[in-house]
């Protein structure tokens, strides 16, 4: 875990990662964004032939999650950046992936961010009001959802970007692809 509070430049700079995927299947993609520029790594072989799509946004490569997570911590490393996620669900997800070597699994233990825990501390300290939306997961209320922060700071998506949608973009590709 990084025992320092990331600076501003060092938020500026970093490597935002997301992994994307229906509820009940591994996950499909992990995101990239750096320095405005995106990126998708396709992770589900199944899916693989959908790289030959490029889009004219991003950059979008096929390879196995362990590739993946190697590229990413390899720029992470050359280029002094941290490695951030809005949650915890990215860090587990690595770990827990079959075949990474114990020395990646320490690096990612101590280097990826859990940006959520620093979103809420800054708008418990700003006292940013946060509007809870409905879980996407159950009846509940998610209360720190990235969605709610980026709407209390302002921060413009797109709705056809917003939450909810990738979920039923990769079940749309999958069908395609096996059809």
């Amino acid at each position: 875990m990084l025992t320092t509070t990331p600076s501003a430049d060092d938020w500026k700079r970093a490597i935002y990662i997301d992994f994307e995927s229906r509820v009940k299947d591994p996950e499909s993609l992990l995101g990239m964004a750096c320095d405005g520029v995106w990126s998708v790594f396709i992770l589900e072989p199944e899916l693989w032939s959908a790289a030959a799509h490029a889009h004219p946004k991003g950059v979008v490569r096929a390879m196995s999650p362990l590739e993946a997570f190697e590229a990413i911590r390899q720029r992470a490393v050359a280029e002094h950046r941290i490695v951030a996620a809005w949650s915890s669900r990215e860090g587990d997800g690595i770990r827990e992936t079959h075949g990474l070597p114990p020395g990646d699994q320490d690096w990612w233990e101590e280097n990826l961010i859990d940006a959520k825990r620093h979103a809420k501390k800054m708008a418990h300290e700003l006292k940013i009001q946060i509007r809870p939306r409905a879980s996407t997961m159950g009846r509940g209320q998610n209360k720190h959802s990235l969605a709610s922060y980026m709407e209390a700071t302002g921060y413009q998506v797109p709705v056809v970007h917003g939450p909810g949608n990738a979920a039923q973009r990769i079940l749309s590709v999958r069908k395609q692809i096996l059809a």
